[in-house]
């Protein structure tokens, strides 16, 4: 009919801003099958800043570290008794920048409100609102990225001072298990900053609206 009927295509750049919605929808759908519909808990582990350069100079190696560090720590409080006895299971994803865009490396991990125990049964948690005690966890997690940094050689590498910080690990409940994998695929697939946050381009230089972590305040960074 000589009609014509635009069908705009994704680019498939992963640096675009618009795209990866359908790879975003597919992770989710296949990772959902893997997570019980049960509550979860989403634990997010942060090391301290001044192991970025080292972590950005060997970033195999100390991001394997970070998520074989963070989920040791869990595994070890949840075989105590008292707050579950039994194995959990969970899925981890790597986090590479904070809200203004600086390079911050970081754990999400979900984690199911429950466990195996060693006869294979599964043991819900005893309260709804809470996994481990997070106090507990981030010296739990520092220890194991310590051992392995000695392991990789890289302990000497390491700043005397961030030995002295707290590390900073979150635990919350999130919803279900499908709930949560459907948030972080927001994060997985689509890039950083989203066409709604950029205000300006000019000279070279962008400006994106963000909001700082723990406030509702938008302030611009350029």
């Amino acid at each position: 009919c000589e009609r014509k009927h635009y069908s705009y295509h994704s680019c498939g750049n992963r640096h675009c801003p618009r795209c990866g919605h359908d790879d975003a929808t597919e992770w989710a759908r296949s990772c959902s099958a893997l997570i019980p519909r049960v509550r979860c808990f989403l634990i997010t582990a942060t090391v301290p800043d001044g192991l970025n350069e080292l972590i950005r100079s060997h970033q195999k190696d100390l991001y394997g570290l970070m998520f074989s560090g963070s989920s040791a720590a869990i595994k070890k409080l949840c075989a105590d008794p008292r707050p579950l006895g039994a194995e959990p299971g969970m899925l981890g994803v790597l986090h590479t920048w904070a809200r203004d865009m600086g390079y911050h490396p970081h754990v999400h991990l979900v984690v199911p409100a429950g466990g195996i125990d060693r006869r294979g049964k599964w043991v819900p948690t005893r309260y709804r609102n809470f996994l481990v005690p997070v106090k507990a966890l981030s010296p739990i997690f520092r220890a194991k990225f310590r051992d392995g940094l000695k392991k990789l050689g890289l302990y000497d590498q390491v700043p005397p001072e961030v030995w002295k910080k707290d590390w900073v690990i979150h635990c919350e409940p999130a919803g279900n298990g499908p709930q949560v994998i459907s948030y972080l695929a927001r994060y997985i697939f689509r890039v950083a900053l989203s066409n709604s946050r950029i205000v300006a381009l000019k000279d070279d230089q962008v400006t994106f609206r963000y909001q700082p972590v723990g406030t509702k305040i938008w302030e611009c960074m350029t």
